[in-house]
């Protein structure tokens, strides 16, 4: 008498020789029974019915997660799908790591070895350092058993750089450029490898980066000409706080921006025109003393004068260097006693010069060289 009308076949015999079936191929049968007489004709082969399914496939190594940091490791990976689960619904995804130990070290279990986990993203905190690489490992199961191992996927406990404090601005006594300087931030376990600096310009909200000055390397300070800031795209004018914001960088990004500096350097420019120069009492046939007014601020342009430069027109019209060019002259006037034709009209003009260059000439002066009669 027979046992029963069915039998169970391993679907691993039927992917070896001699069926040698493949993934999702229809297990075809038929079946004849047989008495004291011998067989009988064979069934019609079933048209319909069990695939062939198989343990998953290897997977793709986990990925970083946006919620990596020094303190912890996100990992992700995909879910998988057919044909990939071996056609059998996934029962656990399994996730190992080398807790850092490097390569050679013994896997240890995360999730889903002991118990089944079939979330698609997992967060290690515990035995986690800043900066420490570790290395990971997936793989899947489901009806039939363990899939291969994922690539290794190595994964640093890193992030992008911290927020620096807003940095310092002064202007140097030298050249009267901008000097900025910062305190580098916590890298958050990734060596910064670059700073953004960003100028505001005269429009608020409008920060711009210097490039051309600044930035580009780990470097914590950076020197702008004043010229710079007074020119396009910034066009900041004399008095107006220079604005400076900073952004450090590492492999894995830019971290925030600063918050600017709310003091520090200003902007400074050359002297503003002076006013016309005027008749001293000194002045007489043979000689002419000319005065003018000494710069203060903000005329100075925000900087010491230098020197104040006087030319004459040596009573022809052409225009003649007197004093305060070839070197500096810091008075507040100067007597002419050569070339002075008595009797005749002379021009005069003036400038001031700062760390910035020179100011314009002021209006011209016409001087006679007399003097009230004996």
């Amino acid at each position: 008498m027979v046992a029963g009308l069915y039998c169970e076949v391993p679907v691993a015999v039927l992917r070896a020789p001699p069926y040698d079936l493949a993934l999702q191929d229809l297990v075809v049968a038929r079946v004849r029974a047989t008495n004291e007489l011998g067989p009988g004709p064979f069934s019609e082969a079933n048209l319909a019915g069990a695939l062939v399914e198989t343990e998953p496939a290897a997977m793709a190594g986990p990925t970083r997660g946006a919620g990596t940091g020094t303190t912890g490791i996100e990992l992700n990976w995909a879910p998988l799908t057919s044909p990939e689960d071996g056609h059998s619904p996934v029962t656990t995804y399994a996730l190992d790591w080398d807790a850092g130990a490097g390569t050679g070290a013994p896997w240890a279990s995360l999730a889903g070895s002991a118990s089944d986990y079939l979330l698609a993203s997992y967060v290690v905190t515990a035995g986690v350092s800043a900066g420490t690489a570790y290395r990971f490992r997936l793989r899947a199961a489901n009806f039939w058993g363990w899939g291969a191992y994922s690539p290794v996927a190595t994964i640093v406990a890193a992030t992008t750089p911290s927020q620096p404090a807003a940095p310092t601005t002064a202007v140097g006594s030298a050249a009267g450029a901008i000097e900025i300087s910062w305190a580098a931030p916590d890298s958050q376990g990734d060596p910064i490898t670059s700073y953004l600096v960003e100028i505001q310009g005269a429009t608020p909200g409008a920060w711009t980066a210097e490039a051309a000055h600044c930035g580009g390397t780990s470097a914590v300070s950076c020197t702008v000409p004043m010229a710079v800031v007074t020119a396009a795209p910034y066009l900041l004018s004399q008095g107006d706080l220079v604005e400076v914001r900073v952004t450090a960088a590492n492999s894995y990004g830019p971290g925030p921006a600063s918050p600017a500096n709310t003091a520090g350097a200003d902007v400074r420019v050359a002297p503003l025109a002076m006013a016309a120069p005027i008749r001293g009492p000194a002045t007489a046939s043979a000689q002419v003393e000319v005065q003018w007014t000494l710069l203060a601020g903000p005329s100075d342009g925000g900087s010491p004068v230098t020197s104040y430069h006087l030319q004459w027109d040596q009573g022809t019209g052409t225009w003649a260097d007197l004093v305060g060019l070839v070197s500096p002259h810091l008075l507040a006037g100067y007597t002419v006693t050569t070339g002075v034709t008595p009797g005749t009209s002379h021009q005069f003009r003036v400038r001031a010069a700062n760390v910035y260059g020179w100011g314009p000439y002021s209006p011209a002066t016409a001087i006679l060289a007399s003097q009230a009669p004996a």
